[in-house]
């Protein structure tokens, strides 16, 4: 929507813009819309946020009646599946139009919004491969072979046969699907779709607490399919029910066993956290000592100021916490692990249970604490993106100090 709306209003992508929230002089200078929305800029992904400014939405040309960014009382409600397979309901997103994040995170649908929107995207874009075209000024979106294609390639075991355009994947059948979705890396293997089958689709999964989707479009056959699930399940469900349906549809003659997929991905998700205790069990050094815990104490915030980690002692003074943003809702018990390096690994139930995503790696888990040449404990590593560097955060407040900025002690959860 970004890209056909720039398109309206006569923008370049190749325009720089700037990435006020982005330490690299190189990007803030030279990154483009482009770059942004075809996930090509090269940071971290906790960089890559969208902050919605005014929405424009191309709803009413799509005849899409039941599709906004407001919170209301017919939103499906989000839910968790626990250990034991119970599923306990969670709190509703709070993010809607006006909220940071908005843009990705804020829209609410429905099925059929949904396949009218793909109905609208399938459209445009095989117009711009007709002989004779329609009048552009009679269709919702326009662009659409270039917002579907082929800009930034993937690599094995996706690539060659699969790239990313921007927010659709476009994939050459046979072959993987489910690039951008949670189910890779709960399989041994991800299976191959669509075998016997000489086509192209594109696809867009996305999650969030709660919720994940899948839609995928056939421009060959003029078919779409939109999957919408409330529930953060112990796989991607989404994937796993569109890519089964999407075999059904082209009528595969051998089609993939998606229970077993579904099976083997659930139980693999179920072991993670055991798994990651037990490495880190016997990857810590024993009989280390921490240094005193008001060492630690203080606000930790990255270098270019926008996202701190508070650490605290805990209020019976035995242990420390943290709190990601200084928020009550995000605090978590720390434990030591060995010399100035500390863990606030948890057990599933509970991440789930708080509307944490259980797919990161353990070394997100892991806080490790830095002294300067005095000893002196002034920041700490923290590897927050599976894919990349450990980051910096400087410790910017004494333990005296935490009175003057608001920040008090809460209860460790």
């Amino acid at each position: 929507m970004v890209y056909a709306f720039a398109q309206e209003v006569k923008a370049k992508l190749v325009t720089e813009i700037e990435a006020s929230n982005v330490a690299d002089p190189d990007l803030t200078q030279n990154v483009s819309v482009l770059d942004i929305l075809s996930h090509r800029m090269g940071i971290q992904r906790s960089n890559q946020l969208w902050h919605g400014n005014d929405n424009v939405l191309l709803l009413d040309k799509a005849h899409m009646n039941n599709t906004d960014a407001k919170a209301g009382p017919n939103d499906a409600k989000p839910f968790t599946v626990l250990d034991n397979h119970s599923f306990p309901m969670l709190p509703p997103p709070t993010i809607q139009d006006g909220s940071i994040m908005d843009a990705s995170q804020g829209i609410r649908s429905t099925v059929t919004d949904m396949l009218k929107w793909c109905q609208a995207l399938i459209k445009a874009y095989t117009n711009d491969h007709e002989t004779v075209q329609t009048d552009p000024a009679e269709l919702p979106l326009k662009q659409m072979s270039k917002v579907m294609s082929d800009i930034t390639p993937f690599a094995k075991p996706f690539g060659p046969r699969s790239s990313n355009g921007m927010g659709w994947v476009q994939a050459q059948l046979p072959t993987i699907l489910g690039a951008v979705g949670c189910n890779p890396g709960f399989v041994k293997s991800m299976p191959t779709v669509g075998k016997g089958k000489d086509l192209t689709v594109f696809y867009h999964q996305d999650s969030m607490a709660g919720y994940t989707t899948s839609a995928l479009l056939i421009p060959s056959t003029q078919s779409a399919i939109v999957v919408l699930t409330n529930s953060l399940s112990l796989n991607d469900a989404a994937d796993w029910v569109g890519q089964a349906i999407l075999e059904a549809l082209l009528d595969v003659e051998e089609p993939n066993d998606y229970i077993e997929y579904a099976k083997e991905s659930a139980n693999a998700h179920l072991a993670k956290f055991p798994a990651m205790r037990e490495s880190l069990e016997a990857n810590g050094i024993p009989g280390t000592e921490p240094k005193r815990l008001d060492a630690y104490v203080g606000k930790y915030c990255n270098k270019i100021g926008n996202f701190y980690i508070d650490i605290a002692k805990t209020q019976q003074l035995e242990g420390l916490q943290l709190a990601f943003q200084g928020l009550a809702s995000q605090v978590w018990s720390m434990e030591h692990y060995h010399h100035d390096t500390f863990l606030w690994l948890m057990p599933r139930d509970k991440a789930v249970s708080r509307a944490r995503f259980p797919y990161s790696p353990e070394k997100l888990y892991k806080l490790d604490f830095q002294t300067n040449d005095k000893g002196e404990v002034d920041s700490l590593l923290w590897a927050h993106d599976a894919d990349g560097p450990p980051e910096t955060f400087y410790k910017a407040l004494q333990a005296a100090d935490r009175q003057d900025v608001g920040i008090q002690e809460r209860p460790a959860v």
